[in-house]
């Protein structure tokens, strides 16, 4: 797998690629750089692009991924949007980890397009 991460000083927020092949060791490693670049940035949100990305990822550790945020601290405040992989397959496992993600109090949603996605993230509208 490959991954990038930034911060976006201009939108205050995290931005991230996912690539390849992604496995829960490498998911794991990307989600806690994304957190503690957030506990250095105090961002808004976050925004992972995984269109380029095949995820080999059990809805399991999917589940788990909420408590993994808690106890890594990442602030419930911030936002976290998704742009999936275009199989359906991969797109039910982002549906799901939506979910349970929403479920446990995080504000997660998946989007088809980039601008969407930062039009969400960089919205005034009630942040659920």
């Amino acid at each position: 797998m490959s991954f990038a991460v930034k911060y976006n000083p201009e939108f205050r927020i995290i931005e991230s690629v996912l690539a390849d092949n992604v496995t829960k060791k490498d998911l794991l490693m990307h989600e806690a750089q994304c957190i503690a670049l957030a506990k250095e940035t105090n961002p808004t949100g976050i925004l992972t692009d995984a269109t380029q990305a095949t995820l080999k990822v059990s809805m399991a550790a999917l589940f788990d991924l909420p408590e993994f945020y808690a106890v890594q601290g990442l602030r419930r405040s911030v936002r976290i949007a998704i742009l999936p992989p275009t199989s359906d397959a991969e797109n039910r496992l982002v549906d799901f980890y939506e979910t349970v993600c929403l479920n446990r109090g995080w504000t997660v949603r998946t989007f088809t397009e980039r601008q969407e996605a930062l039009d969400w993230l960089l919205g005034e509208e009630t942040r659920t």
